[in-house]
């Protein structure tokens, strides 16, 4: 099955949004919020074991709550999430 990678990270997004995480997406940036108190490194671990089998990883250099100044703090779904634009799945993931 040949995926585009807005397909394949459609698959991700929805599994995440299944565990209750909010998503929003802009190409390769992932934001991340929930209403529940879940440490980031075990939301980077599903992450992560999400995207390991279609061959993608985090680059934790470049994600902010790797950052030394970062808070390890629960952002609490902000009304933006809900109306922010959703990746949409592709039209042609068969093949």
């Amino acid at each position: 099955m040949i995926y585009t990678f807005a397909g394949a990270l459609t698959d991700v997004i929805t599994a995440m949004e299944a565990k209750g995480y909010q998503l929003t997406v802009f190409a390769d940036d992932i934001q991340i919020s929930h209403d529940q108190n879940v440490d980031k490194d075990v939301v980077l671990q599903e992450l992560a074991a999400l995207l390991q089998p279609l061959g993608l990883e985090l680059a934790l250099n470049k994600c902010a709550s790797t950052q030394d100044k970062v808070v390890d703090k629960v952002v609490k779904s902000p009304s933006w999430v809900k109306h922010s634009p959703k990746v949409q799945p592709s039209l042609s993931q068969s093949g």
